[in-house]
């Protein structure tokens, strides 16, 4: 899926992880996008059987963030978990990192160096 400033692609990892790879800027005509895309992704994720969905968003490649970025975050976090779920944030490069520490989303979903370290069980 693609919006402006935003790239958001989707592919199957191991344990029946989905992991989202954001591209570009997530701000506040992004973010709905970014939303609609972890969304499908945890759709996926827990299609097989009923298993709770696990979905990985990998921020590599994530330039900007602005508060509408972490409030997407938030809801997807709070509906993941409500289907009793986990979502998790990796690979965030440090002026976004260091937004995920300054506001305590990292206290509230659990944010990884990398994107292996936050599929491993």
């Amino acid at each position: 899926m693609t919006d402006e400033g935003v790239a958001i692609t989707r592919r199957s990892a191991a344990g029946g992880v989905v992991v989202a790879e954001v591209r570009g800027e997530i701000d506040l005509t992004s973010a709905y996008a970014l939303e609609e895309a972890l969304t499908a992704a945890a759709a996926e994720s827990g299609d097989d059987g009923g298993a709770a969905p696990r979905v990985v968003v990998d921020l590599t490649e994530v330039t900007f963030m602005d508060s509408s970025g972490l409030n997407a975050l938030l809801r997807t976090h709070r509906a993941v978990q409500a289907r009793g779920g986990t979502l998790a944030l990796a690979g965030a490069q440090q002026t976004v990192a260091r937004l995920l520490e300054m506001t305590g989303l990292e206290e509230v979903i659990p944010v990884f160096p990398g994107v292996d370290e936050a599929i491993e069980p």
